[in-house]
This record gives C-alpha cells, structure tokens and sequence, in this order.
C-alpha cells in the first residue's frame, strides 16, 4: 500500500485519465462508502451550475450517476492495479 498526503488526492485521481478507480471515504454525515466510478465523465452534463472548488465529480459506475465528494475525506484509493492509503 501506498501512502499519499490528503493535499495530492485531487492531482492523482486527476492523472487517472478516466480510467476506473474505486474509493473509499466518509460522507459529510459521517457514513462509510465505497465508490467504483470513472472522473471525466460528461454523460448527463447539462453545464447549468458550478461545481465548488473543494469538491471533486466522480460518475459512480454502481447507481449510473454523477457523485461529488470532498478528496480530503478519502481513506484508500484503488486504481491502475494499485492501493493508495491516504494519510
């Protein structure tokens, strides 16, 4: 497992190119959730309204729809055949 500091999530899921990646995180209530899911997915993009800036926009391959969640909240980071643990 790789250890990764919470202020380079956002740069390494965004060198992902699109590819798949899973990851794990708390929700702003508090609760646990795995995501598998793809960045850079324009499918539903209607460009109305703007993503804030400390959110990151993954499309969740599970429920088929677009899911914000904050980086610094990750906990592990599966992708490219790796395991990223972030500290």
């Amino acid at each position: 497992m790789i250890k990764i500091a919470k202020d380079a999530v956002r740069e390494l899921l965004e060198s992902s190119h699109g590819l798949m990646l899973t990851v794990s995180f708390h929700k702003r209530n508090g609760d646990y959730r795995e995501l598998n899911g793809r960045l850079f997915v324009k499918k539903g993009v209607k460009g109305t309204g703007e993503v804030p800036k400390h959110l990151l926009t993954i499309w969740d391959t599970g429920v088929q729809d677009h899911r914000r969640i904050i980086p610094e909240n990750m906990k592990t980071i599966h992708m490219e055949g790796k395991e990223y643990k972030v500290v």
